[in-house]
């Protein structure tokens, strides 16, 4: 169950790949990144992170919630393209955006059963 399970295995790899995308960006303008407070601690047990993170029970459940992150993603990146960002950022940004709106969100939709295009 969780991130061998699909989508998420796929999907997974993918946030992983945007993660240092904006990683690579915000260093190239001269940002410090922070540490990830949601990645598995040095000694800490997989279950031990697992229920620090609130981990779902069941996968119906983790289907609603990363579909719901999607939302919250989308909605985060169309604030972030109103910030007066550089071009090059708000390229990123847009590149995310339509990863979340058109691959990820529709993807957790199929499976939780959701609307795969909830007013965007």
């Amino acid at each position: 169950m969780g991130a061998n399970t699909m989508p998420f295995r796929n999907i997974v790899r993918a946030e992983r790949q945007h993660a240092q995308m904006v990683i690579q960006r915000m260093e190239q303008i001269g940002h410090k990144p922070t540490a990830n407070p949601f990645a598995l601690q040095e000694k800490e047990a997989k279950t031990d992170w697992y229920r620090r993170l609130e981990m779902p029970a069941t996968l119906n459940e983790m289907y609603k919630d990363a579909y719901q992150a999607e939302v919250d993603n989308i909605k985060l990146y169309d604030g972030f393209l109103t910030q007066g960002y550089p071009e090059a950022t708000n390229r990123l940004f847009s590149k995310l955006r339509a990863d979340s709106k058109d691959r990820h969100l529709p993807a957790f939709a199929r499976k939780a059963g959701l609307p795969v295009n909830p007013g965007f």
